[in-house]
């Protein structure tokens, strides 16, 4: 089983985007600093060659990437240090910032095997996962796609974004805006971080850890590049509930009433 990678893009907002204030992690933000990224495949019917997606939907799916940018921009940026504040850890964004397409093929299991609900090597799950890059000064991308085909079978879009800059409901949202190919300025997400309020200065009390930050994501970065040898050994299923199943289970989950004396 193999994994080749085609061809890497990088795709910046469109139309161009000038630099933007940088976003001073919050309180809740801090604590996703170094966990692991937010990952999501999702797998498609493609019953054409490599080369059919490459020059007949690969310009569109670019293209709707860029507009889609342009509202979430912080996701084509890094987070990092902030050069202002030693205690401070920001998401920047620079003018020519952009997110990575990695376009790969696959050889080696069956595409409908990997896209079933049956168990599934965990192993090879991983491979259609894109890595999201840290740099030697510290600074981590955001968000990095990965698009890989099977030959005249299917193909997965694979999705890893930084926990502190997008949760799992964030991205489906991004998700859907680039689906959409364009939004309306009314649907574009809400920035203003002077909505979260910290009355108790939980801020300053937690960005006091900053001076680790630099040892801990190297270390971070360590756990991700190492291989567990348990990997191996790990499977994924799916397992689909249908209106009866979930009926029962929400009877067996009741709860008995109290007593009162």
């Amino acid at each position: 089983m193999a994994l080749r990678v085609i061809q890497e893009i990088q795709v910046s907002p469109s139309p161009p985007l000038p630099s933007q204030p940088s976003h001073v992690l919050s309180f809740l933000d801090f604590i996703w600093l170094f966990s692991s990224p937010v990952e999501r495949l999702f797998f498609y019917d493609f019953p054409h060659p490599t080369s059919h997606f490459m020059d007949r939907h690969l310009p569109a799916f670019t293209r709707s990437l860029s507009l889609a940018l342009r509202h979430f921009y912080p996701l084509s940026g890094t987070i990092r240090r902030s050069p202002a504040s030693e205690d401070r850890v920001e998401i920047a964004y620079s003018n020519g910032d952009s997110v990575c397409v990695c376009i790969a093929e696959f050889n080696g299991d069956d595409f409908r095997n990997l896209s079933g609900h049956n168990p599934r090597d965990f192993k090879i799950l991983r491979m259609l996962v894109p890595k999201i890059p840290i740099s030697a000064d510290g600074e981590t991308t955001l968000l990095a796609v990965q698009v890989t085909l099977f030959l005249n079978q299917g193909l997965c879009v694979a999705f890893a974004v930084h926990h502190a800059a997008c949760d799992g409901t964030g991205l489906m949202q991004f998700r859907k805006a680039w689906a959409r190919g364009a939004i309306d300025e009314s649907e574009a997400p809400l920035l203003d971080q002077s909505l979260v309020r910290d009355t108790q200065g939980l801020q300053q009390k937690l960005f006091t850890l900053i001076p680790w930050y630099a040892d801990l994501l190297r270390e971070h970065q360590q756990k991700q590049s190492t291989e567990l040898p348990e990997l191996s050994r790990l499977v994924a299923a799916t397992f689909v509930l249908r209106g009866k199943e979930i009926g029962g289970g929400r009877e067996g989950c009741g709860f008995a009433p109290l007593l009162s004396v």
